[in-house]
């Protein structure tokens, strides 16, 4: 008998897959990342109300200035996910580590203002829980 061939996927490229999207099925060995980035809307060119109120809260020495100028959109998915803990962190992480393998990176000054919000979020936002069997639960 013969095995079952396996390929470990994301749920979004088994989604895919199944939803006939070949631009986001796994047989396709590099992302077509320009289809995967999020519409252009009003969220990624200004702040959102929910944003200001955001920075509003920071502390003064770690708001970021050129984040902000430059990043609108990331500014404003930091906003919405600042309060879902578990979501924030991976996104955080996301923006300080390559995972495509093509990203130019930010700018010294915009590293280093994500850098410090990390900082700050580990240090004074998020709350680990554990299950009983020490997985991570939460969100």
């Amino acid at each position: 008998m013969d095995p079952i061939p396996f390929e470990k996927v994301s749920l979004e490229e088994a989604k895919a897959a199944l939803d006939g999207n070949p631009a986001l099925a796994p047989s396709s060995s590099v992302k077509n990342w320009v289809l995967l980035r999020e519409a252009i809307g009003p969220n990624n060119s200004e702040l959102t109300e929910q944003a200001w109120q955001w920075l509003d809260r920071l502390p003064k020495e770690i708001q970021p200035g050129g984040l902000v100028q430059r990043f609108p959109r990331i500014t404003n998915k930091l906003a919405e996910l600042w309060s879902k803990p578990l979501y924030c962190e991976k996104y955080l992480d996301a923006l300080m580590l390559d995972h495509r393998g093509s990203r130019k990176g930010f700018s010294p000054d915009v590293a280093k203002e994500i850098a410090d919000l990390k900082i700050h979020f580990m240090n004074h936002v998020l709350v680990r829980h554990f299950g009983a069997w020490g997985e991570r639960i939460g969100g």
